[in-house]
C-alpha cells in the first residue's frame, strides 16, 4: 500500500473501532524483518489479522501477505 493509503488505512480502522498499528514502516523500508515493495509502506497490527478483518467487514478493502510467510 502507499502512504496515503496506509493513513486512510489506519483512519478506516479507528473509524471502525479497531486501533492497534503496532508498526508502520517508512517507503519502501521492510518491516519486521519482512520486505516491502518499491513505494510501498508496511504495518504491523496487534491482533494479527483479526483487525483487518473487521475493517473489511466495516467496508475497508485490505491486502495481506501473511501466509506467504507462514512457513517460517
Amino acid at each position: 500500500m502507499t502512504r496515503g493509503d496506509c493513513f486512510e488505512a489506519v483512519a478506516d480502522f479507528k473509524a471502525a473501532s479497531v486501533d492497534g498499528v503496532y508498526v508502520l514502516g517508512g517507503v519502501s523500508e521492510s518491516v519486521c524483518q519482512i520486505a516491502v515493495g518499491v513505494n510501498k509502506v508496511g504495518m504491523v497490527l496487534l491482533g494479527g489479522l483479526n483487525p483487518v478483518a473487521a475493517a473489511v467487514e466495516s467496508g475497508s478493502a485490505a491486502g495481506n501477505v501473511a501466509e506467504r510467510y507462514a512457513g517460517f
